[in-house]
């Protein structure tokens, strides 16, 4: 953008105007030249496309953002400097101090600053040619200068440029900082509070109470798919809720008004909120807002919808921000995620995973039913609405409980046919059995999703579960072996003998766990001794819980040696694999006899599972020496 010279006028009208907005009249309003505006590139929409320089200093322009509600308000500003190249290659920062809509206090001084949310707010010219959006911030206490990307910059997200980088800060050369630092009408403000800017934050939020906030970050930090997506960073959601009443997106998606792009719709809203910066298309179909990425995909399959602004939460620590209720029902899909901002295209709607629980306690059943439109949430969504169900129906977070869950994924792989995989776990735990509860669901649909050599698209994802109130847990206390007609107790890691090609008797104690409501019980564990074993081996019995993937960092399955498959993010496995290694999980009502010997061919791994009356921990080895 090469900087050009902007017509000015300042008549008296116009200066009394800006005097009350609390702008200093002694400024000039900004007029674009005649070249300096582009008609085609938004229709109805004229595009400010000049430059500004130093000469152009304390310009005022007029924006528009949304407080409360979905009706758009005006702001001011006046320009202060361009951080060149500040967005990255070839995409400048417009540097403004603005006015007004909470940014400030009707006397002008700072009230939330420039605040996260604020990005997409559309700024123009004294002709109401598009200037950009304010999209960037700056470090330190609440400022009102802001960062604004270039309007041509965002309305050509739709033709991606070679920049592949995301300037997720950018340095403020040392000669800028302290005319920055006086520019601002915050007192404390130094130069060093303007030694970085860096995109508004958009808030990430999760529909529901503070529990449902705190659960969706909890589950975003346990998905592998997300990782990969955000490379690793961490995901932190708010609280949301949904819009009382439906909104009219034809009121509501307007320059300046709220907008909220999600993963994921329905009892797991997750999302983004921000603000439209422009609407373009000969019927106005595209919507382009953020002025800066939200997850910087390229192209995007989120569902984009209105919303309804709450307030602008002033936080002085963490820096102010917008709460806004969401409304359920997709207005389009955001098809663009690039540098400048993001698109989206109305009346267009991606492709969504359907996933449906239905929860009985008793007598009585629920259901609930989410929409994933990216695939790498899916596993997060999942895991977040088998909490709520347990939540929701329970009618308890920090005590025990247990779930009989069988669950359904609808798949088709890459060049495949569509297929359904189905599971039936037992699950228990003696405290916070609502964060336990969906491990072993989200790690499957991840493990299906990550670790085959071929794309596989999930289609829809149907949970059942009956849940209880009670802890039943077992856990492996003895393990005793039939020798000379009589039942004798065996030590942990002592050697037995074991006749090849013969039974070898075993009977395992399962011993309540502490707070459980469960029985003692004793359950034959018999394994069959191969004919062909040599040397020495061993046998150990393992209860269900010890294979479990519930409780891990992060959803994962870890296969057993004895399935001779290895982790699914080292080697990619062939979907027909992935599908063994997941049917092979025992279940955690059980206990797995594993039986490891060499013959001639080599080594070799016997299983063998029992199943047990609740769920069962603890492990019992033996060494194993082969007689004839």
């Amino acid at each position: 953008m090469s900087p050009r010279p902007l017509r000015t006028a300042a008549s008296i009208t116009s200066v009394i105007a800006l005097a009350i907005g609390g702008v200093a009249g002694t400024t000039s309003v900004a007029h674009a030249a005649p070249g300096d505006v582009n008609t085609t590139l938004c229709a109805g929409t004229p595009i400010w496309t000049g430059g500004f320089d130093d000469s152009d200093f304390g310009q005022v322009v007029h924006g528009r953002t949304t407080t409360h509600g979905i009706t758009p308000e005006a702001f001011a500003g006046t320009y202060v400097d361009t951080l060149v190249g500040g967005a990255g290659r070839g995409k400048d920062i417009l540097l403004f101090r603005m006015t007004g809509s909470r940014v400030t206090k009707p006397d002008g001084s700072v009230d939330a600053g420039i605040w996260a949310g604020m990005s997409g707010s559309p700024v123009y010219d004294n002709d109401d040619n598009l200037i950009g959006s304010v999209s960037y911030g700056f470090s330190g206490a609440p400022s009102n200068l802001a960062g604004v990307t270039p309007a041509a910059d965002i309305i050509n997200v739709d033709k991606p440029s070679a920049v592949t980088t995301q300037a997720t800060s950018a340095e403020v050369p040392t000669s800028m900082r302290s005319s920055l630092a006086k520019a601002s009408t915050t007192p404390s403000d130094s130069a060093a509070d303007y030694s970085t800017i860096h995109p508004l934050t958009l808030p990430r939020v999760s529909v529901g109470s503070r529990r449902a906030a705190a659960t969706a970050t909890a589950m975003a930090a346990k998905s592998r798919t997300l990782a990969k997506k955000t490379g690793g960073k961490e995901v932190r959601f708010a609280t949301a809720a949904k819009a009382a009443a439906p909104l009219d997106a034809a009121e509501a998606i307007v320059p300046g008004g709220n907008i909220a792009t999600a993963w994921s719709y329905g009892d797991v809203t997750m999302g983004s909120v921000g603000t439209i910066t422009a609407i373009c298309g000969d019927n106005g179909e595209k919507v382009f807002a953020f002025g800066h990425p939200d997850d910087f995909s390229g192209s995007s399959t989120e569902t984009f919808h209105a919303a309804k602004a709450v307030q602008i939460q002033e936080d002085s620590a963490s820096g102010s921000y917008k709460i806004a209720n969401i409304d359920m029902t997709p207005v389009g899909q955001i098809t663009q995620d690039r540098l400048s901002g993001v698109m989206g295209v109305i009346g267009q709607f991606p492709a969504t995973t359907r996933v449906t629980s239905r929860t009985t306690v008793g007598a009585t059943t629920s259901s609930a039913t989410t929409h994933v439109s990216v695939p790498a949430a899916l596993g997060t969504a999942v895991g977040n609405q088998v909490v709520n169900d347990v939540i929701a129906d329970l009618d308890q977070y920090s005590a025990g409980g247990e779930a009989l869950m069988t669950w359904k994924i609808g798949y088709t792989p890459q060049g495949g046919a569509p297929a359904t995989y189905s599971r039936t776990q037992l699950i228990s735990t003696d405290s916070f059995f609502a964060d336990q509860a969906p491990f072993d669901v989200a790690s499957d649909v991840e493990f299906l999703q990550l670790g085959s050599d071929r794309k596989v698209t999930i289609n829809s994802v149907t949970i059942s579960s009956t849940l209880r109130p009670d802890y039943k847990g077992l856990r492996i206390s003895q393990v005793d072996i039939r020798k000379n007609g009589q039942w004798v107790k065996a030590k942990i890691n002592s050697k037995v003998t074991a006749r090849k090609g013969k039974p070898f008797r075993v009977q395992v104690h399962l011993t309540p766990t502490v707070g459980s409501v469960a029985t003692p019980v004793l359950k034959r564990a018999d394994i069959r001794v191969a004919t062909g074993a040599v040397g020495t081996g061993q046998v150990s019995f393992d209860g269900g819980l010890e294979s479990s993937s519930g409780g891990e960092a992060d959803f994962t399955i870890s296969p057993s040696e004895g399935d001779g498959e290895g982790f699914y993010d080292t080697t990619p496995l062939t979907v027909s694999q992935v599908i063994a290694v997941l049917k092979s999980q025992p279940r955690n009502d059980s206990v797995r006899s594993s039986q490891s010997f060499f013959s001639g061919s080599g080594p070799h791994v016997w299983n063998r599972t029992t199943a047990t009356p609740a769920v069962t921990s603890g492990s019992f080895l033996l060494r194993l020496a082969y007689i004839r």
